[in-house]
Formats: structure tokens, sequence, C-alpha cells
């Protein structure tokens, strides 16, 4: 409400307004997003609320797309949405939207951002590809052991908590 106060008196023009409401509206779609990864995880551990319903997860990672599309323009990042792939909504939205915000965080500048997968008889892999430094070995083996890793600053200074790797493997865990 306050930045909403401050739009509308510091606005100069009608386009600075919408600009500004643009980038509100924008923030408010990622905060939902991340309540709804919160709700979603909670749910995982409910047995009583599971929720499986299969989606098309290239609609999927459009709609998560259109969410960052800012983030993107910003940095000058293309997304490739390569996914042909259908699974369990809550689960996968939760695990792309996390994967593709630290894609988009460790992003340097007027690169491309690859989304698809891979199958096999009886295994798939979604990946989500940049040109982003690779994880050092020590913190990649806490994630895989299910221990918290603590959030290291993005290319343009962007935070995270360092609980969504986390977060996604007990998901994906639980739903195999």
């Amino acid at each position: 409400i306050s930045m909403l106060t401050t739009i509308t008196r510091n606005s100069k023009s009608k386009s600075d307004r919408n600009e500004y409401l643009g980038l509100l509206q924008q923030s408010v779609d990622k905060t939902y997003g991340m309540l709804d990864n919160l709700l979603n995880w909670a749910m995982q551990n409910d047995e009583t609320l599971k929720s499986y319903m299969d989606i098309n997860l290239y609609e999927l990672v459009e709609g998560i797309r259109n969410q960052y599309s800012q983030n993107l323009s910003d940095k000058n990042l293309s997304l490739v949405n390569g996914v042909n792939l259908f699974y369990s909504k809550e689960v996968f939205q939760t695990v792309i939207r996390n994967l593709l915000t630290n894609a988009i965080k460790f992003s340097p500048q007027n690169q491309r951002i690859l989304v698809d997968n891979m199958e096999s008889e009886n295994h798939f892999s979604l990946r989500v590809h940049n040109m982003a430094e690779e994880v050092d070995e020590e913190k990649l083996g806490k994630i895989n052991s299910g221990q918290i890793v603590t959030s290291a600053l993005g290319t343009k200074q962007e935070k995270g908590s360092g609980k969504g790797l986390f977060i996604c493997k007990r998901m994906l865990k639980k739903n195999n």
C-alpha cells in the first residue's frame, strides 16, 4: 500500500505511473509464487492435502517465464523452453519456479537460459541450463545430502534464502 501511495504522489506522468505499476505487479506475482511454493511444500507433507493433477510442463514454464519477464529483460536474457513432459502441477511448478529464479539470479547479462527435458525408458530429467558459474562440489554435496546451504548473491546482488533447492529436492523425492 505504501508503494502505491509513493507511485501516485511521485509519478510525474502516466507512463511513469504505468511503469511503476508494472513493476509492482511483477513484485506481487513473485511474492505470490513464493507463498504458493511454501503452501505446496506444506501440502506435500500432508498426505490428505496432496493433489496430483497432470500438467503440460511446456505451458507451465511459459507461465513462469511471464512472471519473470522483467528480470529476463533487465539482463537481456532469452529463455528457450524445450520441455515436452507431463507431471504433478504443484510439484513441478515449485521446482521450475525455483530453478528459473536461480538461473536468472546467477546468469550474467546477455545470455540464454534453456529449459528442456531428457527421457529414457524409466527416467526423465528436467534441465535448466545457463551460463552461470557451476555450483562448487562442497555446496552441491550439501544440497544432495539434504543440508540447507547459505544463499549466494546473484550477478546483480540478488538475494535468496538458500532453501529453495533443498525444498525442491525433498518434494521430488517424495513424488518419485
